[in-house]
């Protein structure tokens, strides 16, 4: 059972190391099943033999200590994430274990940052974080409802959680990969190893177990909570400030059933806000008893800019809708602001005053229509992170109406007694914060994990933490230089400082300096109090007598409807003219993977309304399906929304190819519900529409099974093809080929039987993965022949191909697929060996036609490669030049051409031109990088003076068959 504090690592990668992938060129595959078994959609993982054995050594270390060990693995993958390479490891420090559980804290991460940095530099290029691992020491191979919540933080197709299960008594250890696929975790029940010398040593170094079910439920005494001690996660009432004999009785942080309690989520976001570097506000809600306010709920809202004013546009927007939900005569209303300020604003000597920053909750909602007459007593909370280490440095305040706000002192707060905000949280004495000394930069510490993220609220509070706005994600959390390091001191600043004239006794605990100080403090914080209430009271009296301070006639509710529709959109995706009573279709492109359904443009209402991002889901069968929408941006509040043909749950959701799914699109805020009603509620559109599935781009064979092999039936035996189908004569839908890529040529034959057609055009197809794009495709007229190496090693041959062999190893796997006129495609999967060769010729047909910038006929002669030199023609006759004579005269030559092969001519004017008899050359080859064999018309430009003014161009004319253009 795993447990982090906060998330981990950036949303956006640095580099893209997908680029400097590559296969290792030997492995031994080790597994609970046979490689070809494998479902096509997982993953192949690489591991390296000295991280295999590392971590041999500590699930063993895990049995010694009868503790959880963990850390992460580092590595590279491929562009598509179908092949991942682990080939580093970081071991996390067991600050916090034990034989049930494991903390990774902020120091533990910190470490393993740095580990990653260090052996990124050490490898000469950027590692991505593949996956994390932990031991679960005499227990089974599952993720415990704490591991899942770890890892949604690596969500990345090509991430995974690593379980090893060691026992007592024996180095056997079972062992799970739960890798992202389809929406969840399944486990990958084999992986090839590189680096080992032979598989004797493997066997006897690494006996795994590989797991391919998961085991069901808590085992060995997992507990509740994510402490040993279940006592640490019941919250329980604290006396937060200068109040500790008299429980103070105006303000209380208490908890929401759903949410829990609401300092944890402000630690939490105060952890986070010095990592981002950026404010939050939030929204306090709640209850309120005579002059007692019961904080049950923060809201905290999308980015706020640098700019107060702009910032206070934002605010009063927000509070617009929220005012709406939330009136002052419900149960739950809108009670005060919190603003947590990043420490990297504030240097050594800095002043801030709150009141000039946004916190004057009551003046704004005001503006909105706010029945304060209800709500008289509003609170504002500020919040300090990253100032002292290990302390969390607030102010409060009493606020009525449009007075301005009165500092008090104290709070109550419902928390884990771990949390120890009482010891903690320290109070401002003063109005304007003073900052001492310089800020530690340090977030607070760790807040027990069972109280942050319980909720998909907490979790979309979390996600906003890591956005800028609509269009700009977060960058890479990042520790400020300069940071204080662990253990270092800070100054406390303005609550505790020293009565003028007093020394402070250097010898006493920094626990008994603050209570002297508090104790001084404590009669002036009780006056402030009382006079703070007075004054309160004084002002709502005169509030009461003056009707100018009105709310307004309309309220609430009326100034939301009076801003209008927040959006204007079309469901691009559905053809013009469509009719809302007719299914819309929209994959008009029968290759495309995701097409346009809805373009959207916010409107005013929706800037005045909100500051959160945009989203679109289809939801079909009542809420049991749904999809999220991709989103990309237009710029200018213009977003395009689509849907995706295949993959993850769109096939859940899609159904039968054709098939009119009743669906409705929702759009919404981020973070609102999508059902229920929310402070969102406003801004949430729904509409309904039948959209036709489409077709999958690619159809499995009707008979093939994960892996490729014939289907089993119930009794066990396996079902033969169709009748009428073709199959390869070993009887397997897929054939296992092996393919010299030095000799370019088959080591076995590929051999076919079936079939119910005689003639018709066969297709085949290179792919350099089971389910990657499509690299070449090569008609042929195959007849009833039994033998297709001939046009199968035709295809290897083609310069598409050639050039992608180019980048594998010995040892890759590709595939070829055969797609006969009628019955099943068939699937060749390609070993390689041997090497390609560095320089790849093609045979082509040449014709080359010299031009000068008036178009004037010249005459010369010019060859390609090691081609005899011939005449060259005139470009000015007709469209293409003389050489679009039709192929057969003998203005073409045959020409081998490679990568270094020049062009070479000679203008021969007579017209006494310093260029005349010069042989001119250009590397040509290259020009012809992946191009099939064919008839090509070069076109060589020159100058007045008849030296080469630009590149030549290269058009083809016609096709090559037999040494004949066509």
């Amino acid at each position: 059972m795993t447990s982090v504090d906060e998330p981990i690592f950036m949303e956006e990668e640095t580099g893209d190391s997908s680029v400097r992938f590559a296969v290792p060129a030997k492995t031994l595959y080790v597994g609970a099943v046979a490689e070809e078994n494998i479902d096509a959609e997982m993953p192949t993982l690489y591991l390296d033999w000295e991280v295999a054995r590392r971590l041999q050594f500590e699930s063993q270390r895990s049995i010694q200590i009868d503790k959880e060990v963990a850390g992460i693995l580092l590595g590279t993958t491929s562009e598509d994430n179908s092949l991942i390479k682990v080939s580093h490891i970081a071991v996390a420090r067991d600050e916090d274990s034990s034989p049930v559980h494991f903390k990774f804290t902020y120091s533990v991460w910190d470490d393993l940052i740095d580990q990653m940095e260090n052996l990124s530099k050490e490898a000469g290029e950027e590692l991505l974080l593949l996956g994390w691992y932990h031991t679960h020491p005499n227990m089974s191979v599952f993720l415990s409802r704490y591991d899942l919540r770890t890892h949604r933080d690596f969500h990345r197709p090509y991430q995974f959680a690593l379980v090893l299960a060691p026992k007592l008594g024996t180095a056997d250890t079972s062992v799970g990969y739960f890798v992202n696929r389809g929406g969840g975790t399944p486990l990958l029940p084999g992986l090839h190893l590189f680096g080992a010398k032979s598989r004797r040593e493997v066997t006897a170094a690494l006996p795994w177990k590989f797991q391919v079910v998961e085991a069901e439920g808590v085992e060995e005494g997992e507990g509740d909570g994510d402490d040993d001690d279940a006592q640490d996660d019941t919250p329980v009432l604290h006396q937060v400030g200068m109040v500790r004999k008299e429980a103070p009785d105006w303000l209380t942080l208490g908890q929401d059933r759903a949410e829990g309690p609401v300092a944890s989520i402000l630690e939490g976001m105060a952890s986070a806000v010095v990592e981002t570097h950026q404010d939050r506000i939030g929204v306090l809600l709640g209850a309120k008893t005579g002059n007692h306010v019961t904080i049950k709920r923060v809201r905290f809202l999308g980015h706020l800019g640098e700019d107060p004013d702009k910032e206070r546009q934002d605010l009063v927007g927000a509070l617009r809708f929220m005012a709406a939900t939330f009136p002052a005569t419900g149960e739950q209303k809108i009670l005060g602001v919190v603003r947590i300020v990043s420490p990297h604003r504030f240097s050594e000597g800095d002043t801030y005053d709150p009141v000039e920053h946004n916190i004057r909750i009551a003046l704004f909602l005001g503006e909105v229509g706010y029945d304060l007459d209800e709500v008289p007593f509003q609170v504002g909370l500020v919040l300090y992170p990253g100032i002292e280490e290990d302390t969390l440095l607030f102010q409060v305040f009493a606020q009525n109406k449009m007075s301005r706000p009165v500092p008090l002192m104290s709070l109550q707060a419902i928390a884990p007694p771990s949390l120890r905000p009482n010891d903690r949280w320290e109070p401002i004495a003063e109005p304007v914060f003073t900052v001492e000394r310089e800020p530690c930069l340090l977030p607070p510490s760790p807040v027990p994990p069972s109280q942050i993220g319980t909720s998909a609220q907490s979790a979309r509070m979390k996600e906003l933490a890591q956005t800028f706005d609509d269009e700009e994600p977060m960058p890479a959390p990042a520790r400020a230089a300069g940071a204080a390091p662990a253990g270092a001191g800070g100054g406390r600043a303005g609550g505790a400082m020293a009565e003028e004239g007093e020394e402070e006794d250097e010898e006493a605990p920094a626990s008994d300096r603050r209570g002297l100080v508090l104790v001084g403090l404590l009669l002036a914080a009780l006056a402030a109090l009382v006079a703070g209430l007075a004054v309160l009271n004084m002002l709502q009296a005169r509030q009461d007598a003056d009707p100018t301070q009105s709310g307004g006639d309309g309220g609430p509710g009326a100034d939301v409807l009076a801003l209008g529709e927040p959006y204007a959109y079309t469901f691009t995706g559905c053809g013009a003219g469509w009719n809302p009573g007719i299914a819309c279709v929209p994959f008009s492109d029968a290759e495309s993977e995701s097409a346009a359904l809805l373009r959207l443009q916010k409107r005013d209402a929706y800037a005045e309304s909100t500051i959160q991002p945009i989203e679109v889901w289809l939801i079909a069968e009542e809420g049991l399906k749904r999809q999220r929408l991709d989103r990309s941006s237009g710029g200018d509040g213009v977003y395009t929304f689509s849907v995706q043909r295949q993959g993850g749950n769109w096939d859940r959701l899609w159904g039968a190819p054709g098939e009119v799914v009743d669906a409705d699109i929702i759009i919404l805020p981020q973070g609102a519900e999508l059902f229920i009603d929310d402070e969102l509620s406003f801004l949430r559109r729904s509409e309904s529409l039948r959209i036709v599935a489409p077709t999958p781009l690619e159809e499995e064979p009707e008979n093939l099974a994960p892996g490729g092999e014939p289907t089993p039936d119930r009794g066990g035996t396996t079902s033969p093809p169709a009748a009428g189908s073709w199959r390869w004569h070993s009887g397997k839908v897929v054939e296992q080929a092996t393919f010299d890529t030095g000799r370019n040529a088959f080591a076995n034959p590929l051999e076919i039987s079936g079939g119910s057609s005689t003639d018709g055009t066969w297709t085949l197809r290179f792919r350099q993965s089971r389910r990657g794009a499509i690299v070449a495709t090569l008609p042929i007229d195959a007849g009833v022949t039994a033998d297709l190496t001939r046009h199968v090693t035709s295809l290897m041959r083609e310069p598409a191909v050639v050039e992608a062999l180019q980048a594998q190893a010995s040892g890759d796997r590709v595939y070829v697929e055969v797609q006969p006129p009628t019955g099943s495609k068939l699937v060749v999967a390609v070993s390689l060996t041997g090497t390609v060769a560095a320089s790849v010729s093609t045979e082509h047909k040449i014709c080359v036609m010299i031009a000068n910038p008036e178009g004037a006929k010249l005459e010369g002669r010019a060859r390609v490669g090691d081609a005899p030199m011939r005449p060259t023609f005139d470009p000015a006759k007709g469209d293409k030049g003389e050489c679009a004579d039709g192929g057969a005269t003998g203005r073409w030559s045959a020409a081998t051409v490679k990568g270094d092969s020049l062009l070479q001519f000679v203008y021969e004017g007579s017209d006494g031109l310093p260029s005349k008899g010069v042989v001119q050359k250009y590397t040509i080859g290259a020009k012809f990088k992946g191009r099939a064999a064919g008839c090509y018309a070069i076109t060589v430009f020159v100058d007045d003076l008849g030296f080469q003014a630009k590149a030549p161009e290269l058009s083809k004319l016609y096709g090559l068959s037999g040494g004949r253009c066509q």
